[in-house]
């Protein structure tokens, strides 16, 4: 790849042919994993079908990953990685808790619960080689990088006296417990859409307002 097309973010065209954007192929490898991830288990998918699915060439494929397991991390960084999630903003008045915190459930959400994220919560959830691993990965740059976020932000506000005193170091689990987690279990069933099919603010205002005494917020 020469210095002009490093800075341009594309690859070297063909004789008479435009350069692809690299961001482009990406896109058409991950958008032939989503395709195949749900007719077929991942250990029984070759480098051929996958590149054969996304129009590119193998050596396009191998540009960009070593191997499968490379692009599976890709995938899962790409489809459940929290780390680019809404930065909660810091309230004036202890009456915006509520509303920062329906927000960000409400974003949280549009990762978690995305067509693409349920179909890898499904993959994760089948026998595949280096499962552990990519449940790893999952958890900890998904789900648990939120409540991380969460929890920083909540006992900064306990610190400020907006939330109660009493409200535990490691509470963002349990709204996660209940806004994110049985969401995610019935839209897995079939029994609800993804998001944004599903609205889901209405969930995530119903337990904001039950754990309202819980977490001390004005009424």
């Amino acid at each position: 790849m020469n210095a002009s097309s490093k800075i341009s973010g594309t690859l070297p065209a063909g004789r008479g042919r435009p350069a692809v954007p690299e961001e482009e192929l990406i896109d058409k490898i991950h958008n032939a994993a989503f395709l195949l991830l749900q007719e077929k288990d991942f250990d029984t998918l070759s480098v051929d079908e996958i590149s054969r699915t996304a129009g590119v060439a193998k050596k396009t494929f191998y540009r960009f990953y070593s191997n499968r397991n490379a692009l599976l991390e890709s995938i899962i960084l790409a489809w459940s990685s929290t780390f680019t999630l809404y930065t909660l903003p810091t309230p004036q008045h202890a009456a915006e808790v509520a509303p920062i915190l329906e927000q960000f459930f409400v974003d949280l959400a549009a990762r978690a619960l995305s067509d693409r994220a349920i179909a890898l919560f499904k993959f994760l959830q089948s026998d595949s080689a280096n499962k552990t691993h990519f449940l790893t990965l999952y958890r900890e740059s998904g789900i648990d990088n939120a409540g991380k976020l969460l929890d920083s932000w909540l006992i900064a506000q306990r610190s400020r006296g907006f939330i109660i005193a009493s409200w535990p170091d490691n509470g963002a689990k349990h709204l996660q417990a209940l806004i994110i987690a049985p969401t995610l279990r019935d839209i897995a069933l079939g029994l609800l859409p993804v998001v944004p099919e599903l609205d889901i603010r209405p969930r995530v205002i119903e337990v904001l307002t039950l754990m309202t005494p819980l977490l001390g917020l004005p009424r």
